[in-house]
């Protein structure tokens, strides 16, 4: 690539250049991970609002490799999709014994 021509991706992130816009996206990495851990749904809302780690207390057991899951997210929340962040973090908070939300 020389500097003339204009990035399509750098470091798994997409570019998409309009006009006078620049949009960012990790659609082949978010697709990836979907395969990997094929027992994701995806969702519209991260997390019920207001939510917090405790509310995934008594919840039903988590089976899976849940540390890989929750990296995977904290790099994706990171770099394009900070909008999941908060819900990110509440997961990261209950990695010793992840459980689904009651």
């Amino acid at each position: 690539m020389s500097k003339a021509e204009v990035a399509n991706e750098f470091l798994g992130i997409s570019f998409k250049h309009s006009h006078n816009k620049l949009s960012l996206g990790q659609k082949a990495y978010v697709e990836k991970i979907l395969n990997k851990f094929r027992n994701c749904k995806s969702s519209c809302t991260p997390l019920v609002p207001k939510s917090t780690s405790s509310n995934f207390v008594n919840g039903e057991r988590f089976h899976g490799p849940y540390r890989k899951l929750v990296g995977a997210l904290l790099y994706l929340s990171m770099t394009t999709r900070p909008d999941i962040l908060y819900s990110v973090n509440c997961l990261s908070q209950i990695q010793e014994q992840p459980t689904n939300p009651r």
